[in-house]
């Protein structure tokens, strides 16, 4: 339909042009053309601009978070995947979209259930007087507020921020600036508030936890003096155990569960039962989620690329660890995780290692 109307643009131009009494016809028709390229878009940001090479991974439609269309999202992510997003109709594109913002409210809905159950005041949040999560971003260009939640895809986030200014290998991505380069939140008015896209990424919390201990402990040496004084030579399932057993100290809760950012619960962290999120994304299958993000971001054109490097320790994912240590850890640390966690499980929903729906959120609104 769009080539139509372009090849009765271009005859009209090429017949009524000229002469000069006929120029308000061409005119009339280029408006017309506009107006029905913009009715066809749910929305002006929604504009489809140069081939990306994101590949995107399908996982899980089946899952009860995705019953909205699940056959019909799943055709679109397997040609978004084949042909990316410049062959996308705006049909689709509309589609994911709704998808994506479907499902996220679903999630939060059913988080603040649970924050009901448990005891937690779900209160109207308020852009001047309610506190704040520990970490947001905000990028003014594309009206995205960013609470950034440690191992879950953070410094992805972080590069994809750095693209927008043309940057395509951050180095500052994990030094202490560069968390703060783009929080410019405390600026942020009323109605550029309320207009944003506010996203805020979840993990299972165990898999959470073993990603950081293997960038923090096993990668960095973080904590090293305490887990392992003599250096020895120790499993890493071994030395994860020390760290369970070190970090929890039920008489004192100065320890790396209560203070660093990476090992906290995140329902603490992000506020998950009073911040406005509307794009919340379960980590574990919200691949569709980011690219409906760059669909209503305007940013299809920039690559949004995964920051581990599938090389040396990394050759090996956090989700295959934890598949691994969590079968090998016996129900004593099991359940020490659960405990220190236990919040986390139980607002977020999430499964526990040995439930079929490990490792996703087992339960949505009303469950």
């Amino acid at each position: 339909r769009i080539q139509i109307l372009f090849e009765l643009m271009a005859t009209v131009i090429r017949k009524y042009a000229y002469p000069w009494p006929f120029l308000g016809v061409t005119f009339a028709t280029v408006l017309i053309l506009l107006l029905y390229l913009y009715n066809m878009s749910p929305s002006n940001s929604l504009t489809l601009t140069t081939k990306t090479n994101y590949s995107i991974e399908i996982n899980h439609l089946s899952h009860p978070l995705n019953k909205l269309e699940g056959d019909n999202i799943s055709y679109i992510l397997t040609f978004l995947e084949n042909n990316g997003f410049d062959a996308m109709s705006m049909e689709d594109n509309r589609r994911l979209v709704k998808y994506s913002l479907e499902r996220s409210k679903d999630l939060v809905q059913g988080i603040h259930e649970r924050c009901r159950a448990a005891g937690i005041n779900v209160q109207p949040w308020s852009y001047k007087s309610s506190p704040r999560p520990r970490r947001l971003l905000y990028r003014p260009s594309i009206k995205v507020v960013f609470s950034s939640n440690p191992k879950t895809g953070s410094s992805s986030f972080k590069k994809f921020f750095y693209k927008l200014d043309g940057i395509e290998s951050p180095t500052a991505v994990h030094n202490p600036r560069g968390h703060y380069k783009f929080m410019r939140y405390i600026s942020l008015s009323d109605e550029e508030f309320n207009s944003s896209l506010r996203v805020g990424v979840i993990r299972n919390p165990a898999v959470r936890l073993i990603s950081g201990f293997r960038d923090k402990v096993q990668r960095r040496n973080t904590y090293r003096d305490k887990l392992n004084p003599n250096r020895e030579n120790v499993s890493g399932l071994e030395l994860f155990k020390r760290f369970l057993d070190l970090g929890y100290d039920q008489k004192n809760n100065d320890t790396w569960f209560s203070t660093n950012l990476h090992f906290i619960p995140q329902w603490d962290s992000m506020l998950i039962c009073t911040f406005p999120y509307n794009l919340l994304i379960q980590y574990e299958n919200g691949h569709a989620d980011i690219s409906a993000m760059q669909i209503i971001t305007n940013t299809t054109h920039i690559e949004y690329s995964p920051s581990r490097k599938e090389t040396g320790m990394d050759a090996m994912s956090s989700d295959d660890v934890a598949k691994m240590w969590l079968g090998q850890l016996g129900q004593k640390y099991l359940n020490l995780i659960y405990k220190i966690y236990e919040m986390d499980y139980k607002i977020l929903g999430y499964s526990k290692w040995g439930e079929k729906e490990y490792p996703f959120v087992k339960q949505t609104a009303g469950g």
